[in-house]
């Protein structure tokens, strides 16, 4: 394998020769892009999915059936809860400190 081009369209000329069971010569996986939704610019704002659809019968019989089920989900979704307005507090408490230091400099 002579010159090979990279995706971002630089060439090398790296030869690679490596057995079939040589396990210190592995195959790099392409890089892969982060989709636009979960860019790690602050300026974007995640798209927001699907509406979930309609639970399965047998998730509703099941939950209907086993108590202890539908307790740990309902506590599973109060924690969540709990931990998204935690963040949202604790991110509007460090956007305050970070504009009254920016007023400072």
């Amino acid at each position: 394998v002579g010159d090979e081009t990279h995706p971002s369209g630089t060439k090398s000329n790296r030869q690679r020769k490596s057995s079939p069971g040589d396990p210190s010569k592995k195959r790099r996986r392409p890089a892969t892009q982060a989709p636009s939704a979960y860019s790690s610019s602050s300026t974007k704002r995640l798209k927001k999915p699907p509406p979930t659809p309609a639970p399965p019968k047998s998730l509703v019989k099941f939950l209907r059936d086993d108590t202890s089920a539908l307790e740990y989900f309902n506590s599973l979704q109060a924690n969540l809860v709990y931990d998204v307005d935690k963040a949202k507090r604790d991110a509007a408490q460090w956007k305050k400190k970070a504009e009254a230091r920016a007023k400072l400099l």
